[in-house]
């Protein structure tokens, strides 16, 4: 078993997506956000990792994204590309040794 928590794996319009899901090594942290009438929602999360830093859609899914706020994680996500920013829709996530 993985010790992976679900976050919207189950979900009917993350599964609707055509993106592959891939896996993604990093640090979740808290992002700021200015709501206004040009920025989206639900981007409360950055993962950042080798590979650069991703906004994470975390909308509704803040108790099981919390707790991982500033450790080393591994996720199972979709880069969905969303009013022409690439995020990261989390299917799962795991904290990740060291």
């Amino acid at each position: 078993m993985c010790g992976c928590e679900p976050v919207f794996a189950d979900r009917d319009w993350y599964r609707a997506r055509p993106e592959p899901t891939e896996r993604f090594d990093g640090t979740l942290e808290p992002r700021a956000t200015v709501l206004g009438p040009a920025t989206r929602g639900g981007l409360d999360y950055t993962l950042v990792s080798a590979d650069g830093r991703w906004p994470v859609y975390a909308a509704g899914a803040e108790d099981v994204l919390g707790p991982h706020l500033g450790r080393p994680v591994t996720v199972e996500a979709k880069v969905v590309a969303v009013d022409g920013t690439d995020e990261l829709w989390i299917a799962s996530i795991r904290t990740s040794p060291g």
